[in-house]
């Protein structure tokens, strides 16, 4: 894993401060790391000891027999809390989950969740949970069940082997779909999505949404699409635990396990039928002729930011599940 200490953009992807990412693992990164955490020493010709790097040669055989290595499999690192379906347990303690298969990078601690709360109870967490997004209910007037839907959405989503994307389609520039996009990046992995802008043509957004597979972002942004949206990459990651991609180049396929967030935005955006059953639509309707002008009295970002462990816990709340250690 690489954590990203500024802003960065790697392979046409824009990944945000503080955000993890995978990187396939190369004999130069394995020697280097082995370099940092042990001193080698060796007796030279003279009978002097010298330090050394490890011997030689060892991580090409090392990242060549991998498979073969008792290692632990990782399918993607997670930045909230993570559900165990069948005890219905909530496992927020950072580290590697043996059973799912995933890192939890989360940090933190969540207020005390009610076991077996009551429906007041679970209405109030919804409207705490929604509260970020209170501008556009009052302001655009968006209905509260889609963004409900798709605030449940990005909370769940790292539990969940399937999940839809979330659709943000505007009816002019401009009225906040990646003001919205990022909020839900923020409450679904603690910082803003990855980014992606479209390519100068399919093939070239096609490559860059497979970089944003296999670096197990967590949750990425195809931001503001201009063309139908028509991708086999993202349909397979979508409809799959595990996306289907073609090396780059090559007839070969690479099965990689990605359970990201994904968020398109879209003014009035043209959808392939295929992908219509893929993605859960929130429509944001302008009705200024510069909605870009427009001001919350609030800054949704910071919000989420700042109040994200009550956020988690509140939809927590209204699952009736107890968080673990």
């Amino acid at each position: 894993m690489t954590r990203m200490a500024d802003d960065q953009a790697h392979r046409g992807i824009m990944y945000h401060r503080g955000g993890c990412i995978l990187r396939m693992a190369s004999s130069h990164i394995v020697q280097f790391q082995v370099d940092q955490k042990f001193a080698c020493k060796r007796i030279n010709r003279h009978g002097i000891e010298e330090a050394t790097a490890f011997a030689k040669g060892w991580s090409d055989q090392f990242v060549a027999n991998a498979p073969e290595l008792p290692l632990l499999p990782l399918d993607g690192i997670v930045k909230a809390p993570l559900f165990n379906i069948q005890t219905g347990a909530v496992l927020a303690a950072p580290g590697y989950d043996k059973a799912s298969r995933l890192y939890v990078d989360f940090y933190g601690s969540l207020p005390t969740i009610t076991e077996k709360p009551t429906r007041a109870e679970c209405e109030d967490a919804l409207r705490y949970l929604l509260r970020p997004w209170r501008g556009y209910i009052e302001t655009f007037g968006v209905d509260a069940v889609a963004i409900a839907g798709a605030v449940l959405t990005a909370a769940i989503r790292p539990t969940l082997p399937t999940a839809p994307g979330i659709i943000l389609n505007g009816n002019v520039p401009g009225c906040g779909k990646g003001l919205f996009g990022d909020c839900l990046g923020i409450l679904a992995t603690g910082a803003r999505p990855a980014t992606i802008n479209e390519g100068a043509s399919e093939e070239e957004t096609e490559k860059r949404v497979t970089s944003a597979i296999i670096s197990g972002a967590p949750a990425v942004m195809l931001d503001n699409l201009q063309r139908p949206l028509a991708c086999s990459a993202l349909e397979s990651g979508l409809t799959n635990p595990v996306a289907m991609i073609r090396r780059f180049g090559t007839l070969d396929s690479l099965e990689v396990p990605w359970r990201a967030l994904v968020i398109v935005t879209a003014n009035n955006p043209s959808i392939r039928r295929d992908n219509i059953r893929r993605f859960v639509p929130l429509r944001i309707v302008a009705r200024d002729a510069s909605p870009e002008s427009i001001k919350f009295d609030f800054d949704p970002r910071v919000e989420v930011a700042r109040d994200r462990a009550e956020l988690l816990a509140a939809f927590e709340q209204i699952t009736g599940n107890q968080a673990t250690a």
